[in-house]
């Protein structure tokens, strides 16, 4: 659990080292974000096997940070641009 993450503060968390193929119009097969009462959770499939059978199951890592509501953001916003809020290798030039 991470308890204090603020992107307005430079907070980033960078998953560069764990995705494998991921492109802007896979990556919800990699990256599902869901929110329940404050708290945001990223699960993450590193073979991109989030909407192959089993779902979220297929997730290697699960990263929950605490006083975040992402509900309304989705994955392409929090990878877009030059210094985005998850780091993902498809950004990197």
């Amino acid at each position: 659990m991470i308890k204090d993450f603020k992107a307005s503060e430079g907070d980033r968390i960078d998953l560069r080292d764990l995705l494998q193929g991921e492109s802007a119009s896979t990556i919800d097969n990699f990256l599902k974000i869901t929110t329940v009462d404050g708290v945001s959770t990223l699960q993450v499939s590193s073979e991109g096997k989030l909407n192959a059978a089993g779902g979220l199951a297929n997730a290697d890592v699960t990263i929950k940070l605490e006083g975040n509501n992402w509900s309304n953001a989705n994955i392409n916003s929090l990878i877009a641009g030059s210094d985005p809020t998850i780091k993902i290798d498809h950004n990197n030039s």
